[in-house]
């Protein structure tokens, strides 16, 4: 019965009103009221997050136009919170009707992790490495400990990655430097009487050098003196890693080699392999192995020592010839029977050669022997057919003794 009153309709309703003046007269009237719908906001879901994620989007819904607490109006906006944050979005939709919505984004600390400190080990050597700052670690080597050992064969840098109970992680590195020396001094060396001296390098430039003939540099000479086998060696030190090596010196002296006198082979001949050891006792190889006697001639042959620096080749010479058996044919011998007897032909061998050919070699002689009661002036000859040559003939007149 008030001139005002208070309605909330839940829908589309209209309202009538009777008015009555002081004269008793009255009058009708209604008024409706539209019930519109509101919208129904939505910022999104909270969000944990940890404050290395960086920027998150946030997207509001329900609404045709948006206003953020950020001061942004569209439906998505880009935050990145330092710290926890709440943010507001009132949505409104096509009838002029709002609704508001909050989200919350809970930023989570990252842990400080820390792999420790970088440093330097010998070759060889393991090193322990100890992470921390968080809850849970994953190394690069795949261990998920704490503390882990490497033996690291060059200079190595390994990452940890430590995860705290928020889930959040941090990663950190430490390198481990390796130091390895190469040392070596070469071979043992036999050093020949007036050669000169010789340059002894520990390489590793940078390094302290402690020789054993006291000096402390890189390179050293040893002089050239007829001394008997001397040991050197050097001690090098990088970043108190050390290593060492040695090397013996000796004196060589000359020997020369000799061998037994070889030939002269006759053409063909199976004349084998030459010594490979001289008559000093020195082993060798030779320019060519086996004597060839294929053709005829004088053939160098070179030896070469084996290991033996101090030791110049030497050579043999071999001669190869040409010995073809030769023919005697004896011809004009009285025959036998009556008073006369034949001679016989010796060689220098002694032995009695029957028949009319005789084989005649290089350095043999053949006399004839005339027999018992050969006249005085029996006549005889011989012809000598030598290999590939011409015949030389050779007659003669018996002489003869009385023989009792």
């Amino acid at each position: 019965t008030t001139a005002s009153i208070s309605v909330s309709p839940t829908s589309t309703t209209s309202y009538s009103v009777t008015a009555t003046n002081a004269n008793g007269c009255s009058d009708v009237d209604q008024v409706t009221i539209t019930v519109n719908s509101s919208p129904t906001a939505n910022a999104g879901n909270d969000l944990s997050i940890c404050s290395s994620d960086g920027v998150q989007i946030l997207t509001a819904s329900g609404g045709t136009t948006y206003v953020w607490s950020t001061g942004a109006t569209t439906a998505s906006i880009s935050v990145d919170p330092a710290t926890s944050t709440t943010y507001s979005v009132t949505a409104t939709n096509a009838n002029g009707c709002s609704d508001v919505d909050e989200v919350t984004i809970t930023v989570n600390s990252n842990p400080m992790v820390n792999a420790g400190n970088n440093r330097s080990i010998c070759i060889g050597e393991s090193a322990i490495l100890t992470a921390s700052g968080g809850t849970n670690y994953a190394w690069s080597t795949g261990a998920t400990t704490a503390s882990i050992s490497v033996t690291p064969a060059g200079t190595t840098t390994y990452s940890v990655t430590a995860t705290n109970a928020n889930g959040c992680s941090d990663v950190d590195q430490v390198s481990i430097f390796v130091t390895s020396i190469s040392l070596d001094l070469g071979s043992d060396i036999i050093q020949c009487e007036g050669d000169g001296s010789i340059t002894l390098d520990a390489g590793n430039p940078g390094a302290n050098y402690l020789w054993s003939t006291g000096e402390t540099t890189r390179i050293i000479t040893i002089p050239d003196a007829p001394l008997a086998l001397t040991n050197i060696s050097v001690e090098v030190d990088i970043n108190d890693c050390f290593a060492t090596d040695d090397i013996n010196i000796s004196i060589g002296a000359d020997v020369s080699t000799t061998f037994a006198t070889l030939g002269p082979y006759c053409i063909g001949d199976a004349a084998g392999t030459l010594p490979l050891t001289s008559l000093e006792g020195v082993a060798g190889t030779w320019s060519i192995p086996v004597i060839n006697t294929s053709t005829a001639g004088f053939f160098t042959y070179v030896f070469t020592p084996d290991n033996n620096p101090c030791t110049s080749p030497s050579t043999i010479i071999i001669e190869i010839v040409d010995c073809c058996p030769a023919t005697l044919q004896i011809s004009d011998v009285p025959v036998p029977g009556g008073l006369y007897q034949t001679g016989q032909w010796i060689k220098s061998d002694g032995q009695v050669y029957a028949g009319s050919t005789v084989d005649y070699a290089t350095g043999e002689y053949i006399e004839l022997q005339i027999g018992f009661g050969v006249l005085p002036g029996a006549d005889f000859s011989a012809t000598i057919n030598p290999c590939g040559a011409n015949a030389l003939q050779e007659d003669g007149e018996s002489e003869i003794e009385d023989e009792k």
